[in-house]
């Protein structure tokens, strides 16, 4: 599957609906639509169920000792986290979201009496808009070990922004070649 430019893309629908060269279409107008038909697109496969192929991707984290919080990556679709993986050279294992009724007592729990080597959970919080979302740790980090988390997220499709950029959705354009 190979990803095609913008500007080809553009040029081919301004041919195609003969307006090339025209002044009512502003360059601006046009990239709005791409991408307007990008993220209509994106939103249809995420509500397939199909996203874990699609837009799926990774990032690593690096803990320093006494620290809670993980920045969510800039590229993430809403808070689409398909896993978290703790791995070092002496264990491997999947970071747990904590659930149920009964979280926040256990999340305290956690915290009041955190154990030595004890597993991490996590807790994705909002504090507020300008924050954004952020997932804390439970218990909070007794280590400093580089890239020891793995994170499994899907993804927004990228921006378009000029001629150059790859249009994400390749579907968008599959019928075209």
């Amino acid at each position: 599957m190979s990803y095609r430019t913008y500007g080809d893309l553009k040029t081919e629908v301004l041919i195609e609906t003969d307006t090339e060269g025209e002044e009512f279409i502003q360059v601006d107008e046009v990239m709005s639509y791409f991408q307007d038909a990008v993220n209509k697109a994106a939103a249809h496969i995420h509500k397939l169920g199909v996203e874990d192929d699609y837009f799926l991707t990774r990032t690593q984290y690096s803990l320093t000792n006494g620290q809670q919080t993980l920045d969510m990556p800039a590229n993430i679709y809403a808070t689409k986290i398909r896993g978290l993986i703790y791995s070092t050279s002496e264990k491997t294992y999947q970071i747990t979201k904590f659930k149920g009724a009964g979280r926040f007592s256990a999340m305290a729990d956690v915290l009041q009496s955190p154990t030595q080597g004890a597993y991490y959970k996590f807790q994705i919080v909002n504090d507020s808009a300008n924050a954004g979302f952020k997932i804390e740790l439970y218990p909070y980090s007794q280590e400093t070990t580089s890239n020891c988390i793995t994170m499994h997220y899907i993804r927004e499709p990228a921006t378009i922004v000029d001629d150059a950029s790859l249009v994400d959705i390749p579907a968008l354009y599959r019928d075209w070649e």
